[in-house]
């Protein structure tokens, strides 16, 4: 297995410009889009919305005109990929290509 290679003290700070979510101590119970791609492993937002299409991660909640995930959700997600069953696992709801990603929606 190949694992990526740590990233050089002298380049942290670049890092952390770049993806200041790599050192959040505390994630926000709702997540916007690009944290919610970054908590689930670094993922581009092109991949997270097609795995959310694909019912990998479950739907985001709408409030107004911005998405958020719960954070749970995806804790939950993580663990049905991992075969772990939850009681409190909700379905995941089919057709989700209707998702409607513009936010001014």
């Amino acid at each position: 297995m190949n694992f990526p290679r740590p990233i050089p003290a002298n380049r942290q700070d670049e890092i952390e410009i770049h993806r200041p979510w790599a050192r959040l101590p505390n994630w926000p119970r709702l997540l916007p889009e690009l944290l919610a791609a970054a908590y689930v492993g670094g993922v581009s937002i092109g991949t997270f919305r097609t795995e959310v299409e694909q019912g990998i991660w479950p739907p985001p909640i709408r409030r107004g005109r911005r998405i958020f995930w719960d954070l749970g959700d995806l804790d939950r997600a993580v663990d049905r990929l991992k075969g772990i069953v939850s009681d409190t696992l909700p379905d995941q709801p089919s057709g989700l290509g209707d998702i409607n990603w513009d936010k001014s929606a």
